[in-house]
């Protein structure tokens, strides 16, 4: 999907960072849920590659889940 209003060709969300055993439990995430506590945004913009300034790190996001179509625009609307 393109965001034009901010010159975005497309992005891609990637999650890393571990999350700890106490709160995969408060989560309710199995142990072999792929998740990651943190994640950030690639991006095309104008024809450039990008990495977003903007980490985030208030949730978790699984491989298997997938990703609601706002934290896209999150990172497109803050993409440099």
């Amino acid at each position: 999907m393109k965001y034009r209003h901010v010159g975005v060709d497309w992005i891609v969300i990637v999650a890393g960072t571990p999350i700890p055993t106490a709160k995969r439990r408060n989560w309710n995430l199995n142990e072999n849920d792929v998740c990651g506590g943190e994640n950030q945004g690639v991006l095309s913009k104008r024809g450039q590659l990008k990495v977003t300034r903007l980490v985030q790190s208030t949730g978790h996001w699984c491989k298997d889940y997938g990703t609601d179509e706002k934290e896209y625009w999150l990172f497109a609307d803050r993409a440099e």
